[in-house]
């Protein structure tokens, strides 16, 4: 496995990783209102081919397996302690759970619809080439929003930093982020106006 960021790995794998699995419950009621905040403003549909990024002990991956069965969900996180228990947790659904980093982690390009995280994108070590790397497993619409082509949704990276443009290529180099502003699924009143 390729690795951007050797730390983060060892602590997931490590103390940090098993504290977590195995406080799972009490940590996933926490964050419930986040996790649906999430998964509200992103609209899946049935069908659909979903990446969960820092999917950790996989509440997030199991609801969007849930919400577009018969579709496609992947969950990647460095941490297999948590990786273990998602697993456990998903019991027959169709979800496919990979121990990676999604910063260096190489994805058929184009396979997925969405991309998704609840908190898992803060642990990048380099937002830009993380984002420019995940660019590679979906498209992105023109408009610089993440939600699917053609959909008129507002953005949904739930992050600070813009989507890309397009769809990075090995021949191209990362294009320049999108102008506007990108939403982020907390639920809690900020300074400037809601998405």
């Amino acid at each position: 496995m390729s690795l951007a960021n050797q730390a983060q790995h060892d602590a997931w794998n490590g103390d940090s990783g098993h504290r977590w699995a195995a406080d799972a419950e009490r940590r996933d009621e926490v964050l419930a209102p986040i996790a649906d905040a999430l998964l509200t403003a992103v609209e899946l549909r049935v069908g659909e081919a979903v990446l969960d990024l820092g999917c950790g002990c996989g509440v997030t991956t199991i609801a969007a397996a849930d919400a577009v069965a018969p579709g496609v969900v992947v969950g990647i996180d460095l941490s297999e302690p948590m990786l273990a228990l998602a697993r456990a947790r998903a019991g027959d659904r169709s979800i496919t759970f990979v121990q990676a980093d999604a910063e260096t982690h190489r994805f058929d390009p184009g396979r997925f619809d969405v991309a998704i995280s609840r908190f898992g994108t803060m642990f990048f070590d380099d937002p830009v080439a993380a984002f420019a790397n995940v660019g590679t497993a979906r498209c992105v619409p023109v408009d610089g929003s993440t939600s699917r082509p053609g959909n008129p949704s507002r953005p949904t990276t739930g992050s600070s930093f813009p989507a890309p443009r397009s769809c990075p290529t090995d021949s191209s180099p990362l294009p320049p982020p999108a102008a506007g502003r990108a939403c982020s699924p907390n639920p809690l009143p900020t300074s400037s106006s809601a998405c």
